[in-house]
């Protein structure tokens, strides 16, 4: 092909140098041949490569054929381990549970099922307070062994603490000073003070004295006004029994149920005045008082006056007036 061209060519030229002595005009004739003939050889020769050019295969087909199927796999890989990853776990059951705890202790009766057979704590089945002092009250109960639990004395209480199904700290303390941690009352200020008196003899008196206690109010006081007996005059110093009462006049024990000065027992303090009257004399007296708290814990505390005389101090009255009065006694009379 490319000799036929160079023949055209040759063969071409020949015929333009001919004629181009014959006449300069020819050569624009021949500018637009050669143009002509360029262009086809230059067709002719992008026509050859663009055809070789289909024969042969296309190139690294397989390589990017490989390359898309393997980037697919690793994001399906990926997909399925980041799915496993993020799950979050059930949070159901916990929140579940944490409401039933909370339901579960809620009442008394509940609570004492913690600390007592069922038989036992079923006695706080219908207690409607929740609180310190019925939380208190089951553990007090619970704090006793068995057969002290199954005492009537225990039970009477616990029965009329619960019937109204109320538990207040009045009645937990009760039974803890009861039957628990007894503690008694104390007694301060324990006084008396002449009211009535002539020439040192002392007719009347007034005792005063305050009663308190930790747990439980004051529920009873009373005093004994106690006159001294001398019987070891007899016993040591050989006096005659039927000479006893002409030398210590006879006396009666007196006892007096107190009321607070307020009017009634209601508290953890009350105090208390009680006036004694035509009192004999010719001896000493013991003032005993006795106060009881709520729980029924007692306090005992007692004081002993000074000899009281009998009679008015009539040698002092005389002896004032310049009169003096002198006794002998002989004893073989």
């Amino acid at each position: 092909m490319e000799k036929n061209l160079r023949d055209e060519v040759y063969y071409t030229s020949r015929f333009l140098k001919e004629e181009n002595r014959k006449g300069k005009s020819l050569v624009g004739d021949l500018a637009i041949i050669l143009g002509v003939v360029g262009a086809g050889v230059a067709g002719g020769v992008i026509g050859y490569m663009l055809s070789k050019k289909k024969e042969e295969p296309p190139p690294e087909t397989t390589t990017v054929t490989q390359t898309v199927t393997q980037t697919i796999t690793q994001t399906t890989t990926v997909t399925k381990t980041t799915t496993t990853t993020v799950k979050p776990p059930p949070e159901t059951t916990t929140v579940t549970q944490t409401v039933t705890q909370t339901t579960a202790i809620d009442t008394v009766f509940a609570y004492a099922l913690k600390k007592l057979p069922e038989q036992e704590a079923l006695k706080f089945k219908n207690v409607e307070n929740f609180n310190s002092s019925s939380i208190a009250l089951v553990d007090l109960y619970a704090s006793l062994p068995p057969e002290k639990r199954n005492s009537k004395e225990v039970n009477d209480l616990l029965n009329q603490i619960l019937l109204d199904n109320i538990i207040d700290e009045l009645e937990k303390n009760l039974f803890d000073d009861k039957f628990v941690h007894p503690t008694l009352p104390s007694i301060e200020n324990l006084n008396w003070i002449p009211t009535r008196e002539n020439l040192d003899k002392i007719y009347d008196i007034n005792v005063t004295f305050v009663a308190k206690d930790d747990k439980t109010p004051i529920a009873y006081a009373e005093l004994r006004f106690v006159p001294v007996e001398y019987y070891y005059m007899i016993e040591k110093y050989g006096m005659r029994p039927e000479d006893y009462p002409k030398v210590f006049p006879p006396d009666k024990e007196r006892v007096f149920v107190l009321t607070p000065v307020d009017g009634k027992f209601d508290s953890l303090e009350e105090k208390f005045s009680v006036t004694i009257k035509d009192i004999a004399g010719g001896r000493e007296y013991k003032i005993v008082v006795l106060v009881r708290d709520l729980a029924g814990n007692e306090k005992i505390v007692e004081v002993k006056t000074p000899y009281i005389r009998q009679f008015e101090n009539f040698g002092k009255e005389l002896y004032d007036k310049g009169i003096i009065v002198a006794a002998h006694y002989y004893n073989w009379y």
